[in-house]
């Protein structure tokens, strides 16, 4: 495991990362664990069945707090493989631990770790390290990868939107209703205020009881 990670898994061993020190917990030790097994996996097999086969470490590791380790990781690791399946991993796991260090890597000129690294800058937010890879970058795929898009203007998709819908008719009081024009549904009018009264009481007398049921278990 060493060789391949860079690094014993040992629970006493430390690391730093951006000038602050590191353990490696019980969580990272088991991340990294089944991070072997991940890479194994996937070094085994020619095509794409691993992620099915490792489907379970996959979310595993999602689930730990195995941040700090996946970056030590992606640091050390002389296995290319691995650094690639470390950089697709933490960009799963959320945060912002390790932006700065996996913007590093998307300088060099392997085009695959580049793409890993874009897209997993993109998972964490990290759009200032985007910019500046999208301008520096030889490749203009991961040029294009590393740009973030604008969502357009609700304005602008409104009529787009209406030029597929259909108008029914009803009273002005109701107010207009769009619907599909090959969907077919029965129109329910509002619930009598009363009702509304009496599903908000059910609820309000649910909740107090259950706050009291947990004021007498303590």
């Amino acid at each position: 495991m060493m060789k391949i990670l860079g690094f014993p898994i040992n629970e006493r061993y430390r690391y730093r990362i951006a000038g602050r020190t590191y353990r490696l917990n019980s969580e990272g030790a088991e991340s990294l664990s089944l991070l072997v097994e991940v890479y194994h996996a996937r070094d085994n097999s020619r095509n794409f069945c691993w992620m099915l086969r490792t489907r379970a470490q996959i979310r595993r590791i999602q689930h730990l707090d195995c941040r700090s380790a996946l970056v030590h990781v992606i640091e050390k690791t002389s296995n290319r493989h691995m650094r690639i399946l470390a950089i697709w991993l933490r960009g799963r796991c959320g945060g912002y631990l390790g932006t700065s260090e996996i913007a590093k890597l998307a300088n060099c000129t392997d085009f695959t770790t580049q793409k890993e690294c874009v897209r997993a800058l993109k998972r964490l937010s990290g759009w200032s390290h985007l910019r500046t890879i999208a301008e520096t970058t030889s490749y203009a795929r991961i040029a294009r990868l590393a740009t973030q898009t604008r969502r357009k203007k609700f304005s602008d998709a409104l009529p787009h939107v209406l030029r597929d819908l259909t108008a029914i008719p009803i009273s002005e009081r109701q107010g207009r209703t769009w619907i599909l024009p090959s969907l077919e549904l029965d129109y329910v009018g509002p619930k009598n205020p009363s009702v509304i009264r009496e599903i908000l009481k059910r609820i309000h007398d649910a909740i107090s009881s259950g706050r009291r049921a947990k004021r007498n278990a303590q």
